[in-house]
């Protein structure tokens, strides 16, 4: 109980943060995908507000074929990671379908300290 409790002080923004409150719900759906776990953990070195071309993306976590992980990319994870269109203050990222880039919100950061806190102690 202990672990989850300390996840849960991850993922809530502390009072001089400037990010929402996420879902505990939603990190562990991000974080059960091992693509998505990727995602986050090559996003993650890039300051929020940073805007980044999908292909990048593609580029840093394909294992093989590229192509095929910038198709997942567009189809399936990112649109994971963006909720804004519901209202819905649960989203680390802002996803521009047009451009084909995402923008990196502070909430991406505080769902990769809660994997990081979780994977450490698992070791």
């Amino acid at each position: 109980m202990q672990l989850l409790q300390r996840i849960r002080d991850v993922i809530e923004p502390q009072p001089n943060q400037s990010t929402n409150k996420i879902d505990p719900a939603y990190a562990y759906d991000l974080l059960s995908n091992e693509r998505r776990r990727r995602i986050i953990e090559f996003l993650v070195e890039f300051e929020p507000g940073t805007i980044v071309d999908v292909r990048d993306i593609a580029d840093a976590i394909s294992q093989g074929d590229r192509n095929a992980c910038y198709v997942s990319l567009i189809q399936s994870h990112l649109t994971k990671f963006d909720n804004s269109e519901d209202d819905n203050r649960n989203y680390l990222l802002e996803y521009d379908e047009r451009a084909k880039t995402v923008k990196i919100r502070p909430e991406l950061h505080a769902v990769y300290r809660a994997h990081e806190a979780f994977a450490n102690e698992l070791d």
